[in-house]
């Protein structure tokens, strides 16, 4: 190559160096780049977060995470994993998105403990609520932990009221909407019943409160769920089940109506869909009947939607599935506890649209968790700088198993 022909050259690189710099994705105009980062999947964002400081702001901005829940493209859920040889060890959680079109994209995340230098004995995930994920750990000694999946960003809460060789509870981790507040209660297990329940308010208090104890002698509970700051739970005492209620806010405990026609039972499933609360009945072997309560503490409000079970895959055992979602053209999104695989199902059409197996039977997995990412740092969601937009909970019985 002469003079002549490397001179050429030069300017053609430099003039499309030029041409590249000018429509570089960097320069976009902030209205254009946000529209981009709202349509696109959590892992996406993340990685767009860290990208530059201008792109760090814009996503941090209070202003883009409420618009990104908003208008969501992506239906996001949690699936805690744990240790098949320690199964009271919570190892990864599997971030779940499923974008309007069916298409799945699955994220492996680490949950961070306050204190790494501390072995983690055993663990559980009590619940998720507005971006944050309730831990319970037991190291040298009990804690519960509120951390941000997607940020990283973990605190422990103080050190539990509670005797040494209890070793099972019922949790709660709650969302107030009018005070923007995020609570924790614990129920002492039944035999400690005369003890009080406790509750922390996160970013207030400095200890543990002590409030009434709603449980009676044999009494039982099952699933739960939280709705507009309330939460909800089967609770069977002698000669009756009922629907037991917590206001967050008021602190105080409660009871709704379930449906007249429906007989409730500790198999019942609880959950919320559309921010709807909704019972889930397999007391007929040939049907999942879904009761969705229209208008919320008003009996004469439940609906009812009978799936048959001549649409469902003959592979599929009906009581292992959860419905766990319902998406904007009305389809309902179940995950199989046992199997490990989340299946969309029309019932305007009657057919299961898809099947996506989610390679997780090599871990030990709970109940996948309804979920909203944020972006925001944990001290921002803690001082109430988001708006709230759904609330997901799964409170259980804990029995930890300490190695």
């Amino acid at each position: 190559m002469n003079e002549n022909q490397r001179s050429i050259c030069a300017k053609s690189r430099r003039r499309a160096e030029t041409l590249v710099s000018d429509f570089c994705i960097l320069r976009l105009p902030t209205s254009i780049l946000l529209e981009i980062f709202l349509r696109l999947p959590v892992k996406a964002v993340i990685n767009c977060k860290i990208v530059c400081k201008v792109w760090y702001k814009i996503i941090s901005e209070p202003y883009f995470i409420n618009s990104y829940l908003k208008n969501p493209h992506f239906s996001t859920f949690l699936l805690p994993m744990y240790n098949r040889e320690y199964p009271s060890v919570l190892q990864l959680v599997c971030l779940i998105e499923i974008s309007r079109s069916g298409e799945f994209i699955r994220t492996i995340i680490e949950p961070k403990s306050s204190d790494f230098s501390q072995v983690v004995l055993a663990s559980s995930a009590i619940g998720s609520c507005n971006g944050l994920l309730c831990t319970y750990l037991v190291k040298s000694r009990f804690e519960i932990c509120i951390s941000n999946p997607i940020t990283g960003d973990c605190i422990a809460l103080p050190k539990l009221n509670r005797p040494i060789d209890e070793k099972s509870s019922f949790y709660m981790f709650g969302f107030s909407p009018s005070t923007k507040n995020l609570k924790v209660v614990r129920i002492p297990s039944i035999k400690y019943i005369k003890r009080k329940c406790e509750i922390f308010t996160v970013g207030i208090d400095k200890n543990w409160r002590s409030m009434p104890n709603p449980l009676t002698p044999g009494s039982r509970w099952s699933g739960g769920i939280a709705l507009n700051g309330i939460s909800h739970w089967i609770f069977k005492e002698t000669g009756s089940t009922s629907i037991l209620t917590f206001d967050i806010e008021k602190e105080i405990f409660g009871r709704i109506s379930h449906p007249p026609n429906l007989v409730l039972d500790l198999e019942t499933m609880i959950v919320a869909l559309n921010d709807k609360l909704c019972l889930i009945d397999y007391a007929v072997s040939s049907e999942t009947t879904i009761w969705t309560m229209q208008e919320y503490a008003v009996v004469n409000s439940w609906s009812k939607c009978v799936i048959s079970h001549i649409w469902f895959p003959s592979s599929v055992f009906s009581r292992s599935l959860a419905a766990v979602a319902i998406l904007p053209n009305g389809d309902i999104i179940f995950s199989h506890d046992v199997d490990k695989y989340v299946i969309i199902y029309s019932p305007e059409l009657h057919i299961w649209l898809e099947s996506e197996d989610l390679d997780v039977r090599k871990s030990f997995t709970s109940r996948i968790l309804p979920y909203t990412p944020m972006f925001t740092p944990l001290e921002n969601a803690i001082a109430g700088e988001i708006d709230h937009f759904s609330y997901e909970l799964l409170s259980n019985e804990l029995e930890l198993i300490i190695k």
